[in-house]
């Protein structure tokens, strides 16, 4: 079913503030709000190094522990390169080529280097692997999944 750009425009508006349980049958969430986004949100602090001109994290210490432990990530494929198959991508939080869901913010993000390639999928995805944090932006993302797995 084709709709008008209007009628997204009244579907996006009519179900703002709803939760996963009251979308109407057929109509899927921009994205999961798994509390784990908000544990990583509330266990990192995100600065600017403006003398060095790059981003800096601190990590509290539940983060801390989850380091190089079993980690479970769920969210939206942002390849990294233009191939059909890739084991080195990121997960984001919302979907970005959704036009309606609000953009990812910072540390909503994981570089994924899985052990097998992958293809891509506009799907919400899952991946377990063992976390790594990241202190600098020089080094990449600040949460990395290593020997990823998709579940």
């Amino acid at each position: 079913m084709r709709l008008k750009p209007f009628a997204w425009l009244a579907i996006a508006l009519a179900t703002m503030g709803m939760t996963r349980e009251q979308l109407p049958s057929g109509l899927a969430p921009d994205h999961d709000d798994a509390p784990i986004w908000g544990i990583m949100k509330a266990g990192t602090r995100f600065q600017i190094d403006r003398a060095k001109g790059l981003y800096v994290a601190s990590f509290d210490k539940t983060m801390k522990a989850s380091e190089g432990q079993r980690f479970t990530i769920s969210g939206y494929i942002l390849p990294l390169d233009a191939s059909r198959n890739f084991t080195h991508f990121v997960i984001t939080r919302r979907n970005t080529g959704c036009p309606f869901c609000p953009p990812n913010e910072m540390g909503e993000a994981v570089e994924v280097f899985s052990r097998k390639p992958i293809a891509y999928s506009t799907e919400e995805v899952t991946f377990v692997g063992r976390l790594r944090l990241v202190s600098s932006s020089t080094d990449g993302l600040f949460y990395r999944l290593e020997d990823a797995s998709g579940s």
